[in-house]
């Protein structure tokens, strides 16, 4: 129960980042993605010095498949929108 938290919390806490500058006022992607990539730099640093792993190798690993997840999100949603026209 207690990881099930830690993990459900470090997840609201990630999904919030991005969302922050909208709710501030950003009427441009600009400052999510800022934000976003940001916690993922500062992320990656971390996980470097537990693993003992180059820190640029860590950023990078991270930063491709974190744009590969999201380009592929973005990809399900416009098939989405064109076979059954949901918008969101």
């Amino acid at each position: 129960m207690a990881s099930a938290l830690v993990v459900g919390a470090s997840y609201f806490a990630g999904a919030l980042v991005p969302v922050l500058p909208v709710l501030a006022g950003a009427t441009t992607v600009l400052p999510s993605l800022v934000a976003a990539g940001s916690l993922i730099v500062v992320v990656s640093v971390i996980l470097a010095f537990l693993s003992g792993m180059e820190m640029k190798r860590r950023i990078v690993t991270n930063l491709v498949i974190i744009a590969a997840a999201v380009g592929i999100t973005f990809a399900i949603g416009l098939v989405t929108k064109l076979l059954w026209g949901v918008s969101v």
